[in-house]
C-alpha cells in the first residue's frame, strides 16, 4: 500500500504533530527513517536519555550516518524502557532492521520504532500532558491511532532487574493503570472495547463490543505480521550484502589471476 494511503501511517504522522512541541511535524513516514524527529519527541519525556544534539541532523542520503542515529535512539530507548520504566521490549529484533530503515525507509521498521515512543510517551511520569495531547488528534485518525498504540503496549512485558526493582511494585502492565490514570470518569477497569480516550465515542454501548475486539485482534496480528517482516527483510538484506561481498572477492580473485597470466604469456614471448 502506498504511504500517502496508510491510514497508520497518517495517524502516526499527526501523533507527532499533535503530541511534541519541540519539532517539524513529519509529512510522511519516510522522514522518520533518519531517527531526528523521534529523538526530538522522546527529549520531551526525558532530555538525560535523549539528548538530541547527541545524533547528526544533516544525514541527507547518508544511510550510514542515519543508521548510527536509529542504532543510538533504540539503544536509549531500551536504557529508558529498563530504568526508568522498568518495562522491556525486543529491542535486539528492532536493532537488527535499522539499516534496512536506514537505506530504504522501510515502514515496518519505523513504525516498531514509533511504538516504543508512543508507549513511553503514555507511561512516562508526564504522561497526562501527552495523553491530553493525544485527544487533540482528529477524529478522522484517532481510532487508527487507538489500535496502533494498543498494539504496541501489547508487546510491551516487565523488566526484571533484581537491583533496581522498585519496591512494592509487582503488577503486570496493564491498559488500565497507564491510559486512565487521572480520568475521572473512570472508576474501575476499562470497558471491554478498551477505548484509550472514551469520550470520542464507545463502540461497545451500541452493540458492536464483539467486532471491536474482532478488529483488535486482527490490529495485533498486523503487529505481529509487521515485525515478522521486518525482521524477513532484515535478513534479506544481509544476505544480498554477504553475497555481494562474496562475489566481489570472486571477481577480484580472478582479475588477478587474469593479470598475473597474461604477464607471463608476455615474458614467454
Amino acid at each position: 500500500m502506498a504511504e500517502e494511503e496508510d491510514v497508520t501511517s497518517i495517524a502516526v504522522c499527526e501523533f507527532f504533530a499533535k503530541c511534541f512541541l519541540a519539532l517539524d511535524p513529519p509529512e510522511s513516514l519516510s522522514e522518520l527513517s533518519d531517527g531526528v524527529v523521534m529523538f526530538q519527541a522522546l527529549s520531551e519525556i526525558s532530555m538525560d536519555h535523549f539528548d538530541p544534539t547527541s545524533i547528526t541532523h544533516e544525514a541527507g542520503g547518508n544511510w550510514v550516518l542515519k543508521a548510527a542515529n536509529l542504532r543510538k535512539l533504540v539503544r536509549n530507548l531500551e536504557d529508558y524502557y529498563h530504568e526508568v520504566l522498568k518495562k522491556d521490549a525486543d529491542f535486539e529484533s528492532i536493532l537488527s532492521n535499522v539499516n534496512v530503515i536506514a537505506k530504504d525507509s522501510d515502514p515496518d521498521g519505523i513504525l516498531a520504532i514509533v511504538e516504543l515512543v508512543a508507549v513511553a510517551a503514555i507511561s512516562c511520569d508526564d504522561r497526562e500532558v501527552f495523553v491530553n495531547r493525544m485527544k487533540e488528534i482528529s477524529e478522522e485518525n484517532l481510532g487508527e491511532f487507538q489500535m496502533f498504540l494498543k498494539g504496541g503496549m501489547e508487546t510491551i512485558s516487565s523488566f526484571d532487574d533484581d537491583d533496581n526493582a522498585r519496591e512494592g511494585e509487582g503488577d503486570e502492565y496493564s491498559d488500565s493503570s497507564v491510559v486512565f490514570d487521572g480520568d475521572e470518569n473512570q472508576n474501575g477497569p476499562s470497558s471491554p472495547g478498551g477505548l484509550l480516550f472514551p469520550s470520542h465515542g464507545d463502540i461497545s454501548a451500541d452493540g458492536n463490543s464483539e467486532l471491536l475486539r474482532e478488529r483488535e485482534e486482527l490490529r495485533k496480528e498486523l503487529s505481529d505480521a509487521r515485525r515478522e517482516l521486518a525482521q524477513i527483510k532484515s535478513q534479506v538484506k544481509l544476505n544480498e550484502e554477504d553475497n555481494k561481498k562474496e562475489k566481489d572477492k570472486l571477481r577480484a580473485l580472478n582479475e588477478d589471476i587474469q593479470e598475473r597470466l597474461t604477464k607471463r604469456d608476455e615474458e614467454l614471448h
